[in-house]
């Protein structure tokens, strides 16, 4: 299986890979899948008091597309607003990552995490 350029970017060079302190009012955090299906990914977002999305970053275990759709969603998260955030879409990823119809499940899990993460920190009440 040959994957695309954009895949393989993000796969041999991710964006915003990193760790938050997921007990921070400002910080959510939303973890998909499981170690034990193959993939897991946890993505976390730092927002201000105004909605807007001023840090993210992520972890994934799993293949090199679901490291690059984590990588992915981390860097189109930056700058955006809660809002924005709860609407990102798994269509969004495979389009912009070319992903062969086989690795849609990668699409969304993180699609998956990023709208655990815009709840979590909701759910904090600060939002």
């Amino acid at each position: 299986m040959r994957y695309s350029d954009a895949v393989m970017e993000h796969f041999l060079r991710p964006r915003h890979v990193g760790v938050m302190n997921s007990s921070d009012a400002d910080v959510g955090t939303g973890e998909a899948g499981s170690y034990e299906t193959g993939a897991l990914i946890r993505i976390q977002i730092k927002v201000s008091e105004q909605g807007q999305i001023q840090d993210s970053c992520f972890k994934a275990y799993g293949c090199g597309c679901t490291i690059a759709a984590a990588s992915f969603a981390a860097q189109w998260l930056q700058d955006r607003n809660l809002e924005q955030a709860a609407q990102f879409s798994s269509s969004d990823v495979q389009q912009a990552l070319e992903l062969p119809p086989v690795k849609v499940h990668c699409a969304l899990l993180v699609q998956e995490a990023v709208q655990a993460a815009v709840a979590s920190v909701q759910n904090k009440g600060a939002f």
